[in-house]
C-alpha cells in the first residue's frame, strides 16, 4: 500500500508527519536535540527525545536508527525496544548519547520508520572540544 505523507510545520514543535491512514500523525518533541560541548574522547553526554502519537489511532513503530557521517559519535544510550505499537496520545522515548572523537561540530539524524507514515526524523547536534585546565572541561 502506498501511503500519502504530508509534513506540516507546527509552532514550537517542528514537523508533524501525517500518514495516509486516517488519524495517523506523529511528531518529535523536541525536533532538534543539541548536546552541550563535550570533551573529545571524554565522558559522553546524555540526551533524550520523544516521538509523540498526536493522532487518533495507534501506530506501529517499525525500526529506528541514527544516520551520521561519523559512526559511533551519536548512539542510543539504550537500544529502543522495536517494533512497538504506540497508542493514540502516547509517546515513545529515545535515550541518546553523544561522544565526540575530535574537537569539531557534529550533526546526525535520528530516523524512525513508522508504518503508514514513513520515516520521521529529528536533528541531533553536538560539538567536541579540547579539555582545558585541572577540571578537564571545555574551555569557554
Amino acid at each position: 500500500m502506498n501511503a500519502l505523507v504530508a509534513l506540516v510545520a507546527c509552532s514550537g514543535v517542528g514537523l508533524l508527519a501525517l500518514g495516509g491512514e486516517e488519524d495517523a500523525a506523529v511528531v518529535f518533541d523536541p525536533v532538534e536535540v543539541t548536546f552541550e560541548d563535550t570533551v573529545e574522547g571524554g565522558r559522553p553526554r546524555q540526551g533524550a527525545v520523544a516521538l509523540e502519537n498526536v493522532g487518533g489511532a495507534e501506530m506501529d513503530l517499525v525500526d529506528a536508527w541514527i544516520e551520521s557521517e561519523s559512526d559511533g559519535v551519536f548512539t542510543f544510550a539504550f537500544e529502543p525496544p522495536l517494533p512497538h505499537t504506540l497508542p493514540a496520545g502516547a509517546e515513545f522515548p529515545f535515550s541518546l548519547r553523544f561522544g565526540p572523537l575530535d574537537a569539531i561540530a557534529y550533526d546526525a539524524m535520528l530516523v524512525v520508520d513508522v508504518a503508514g507514515v514513513g520515516e520521521v526524523t529529528a536533528l541531533l547536534r553536538g560539538a567536541g572540544c579540547t579539555a582545558q585546565g585541572a577540571s578537564n572541561s571545555c574551555a569557554r
